[in-house]
């Protein structure tokens, strides 16, 4: 968004954000300078840490570690299937999930 001019929007926005809140920042087009200033922008007190994937052994352009699955369920199963991924374990390794809505 800072990118597209919207900074001051943003700005705005991180007002409303309570301070005991934890951020994650992620994008995958970014420019360092531009985390640096949404990390100012939202307060945070330590830099942005940069993940990159240059050194990795790249498969059709994602790392090898980096697995992708896709599960489509009714709305009323959504809950339900993260629950059961998380509580039972089943997912050994740190996981980001992504949900078209809930």
């Amino acid at each position: 968004l800072i990118s597209y001019g919207y900074e001051k929007d943003v700005a705005s926005l991180a007002q409303h954000i309570p301070k005991l809140c934890q951020l994650i920042m992620m994008s995958a087009t970014s420019a360092r300078d531009e985390l640096s200033k949404l990390s100012a922008i939202l307060g945070c007190s330590e830099p942005p840490r940069v993940m990159s994937l240059v050194n990795h052994k790249l498969e059709s352009g994602v790392a090898q570690e980096v697995k992708h699955y896709a599960l489509e369920c009714r709305k009323t199963d959504k809950l339900l299937f993260v629950l059961a991924l998380l509580r039972l374990n089943l997912i050994p390794r740190k996981v980001l999930i992504f949900l078209n809505n809930v």
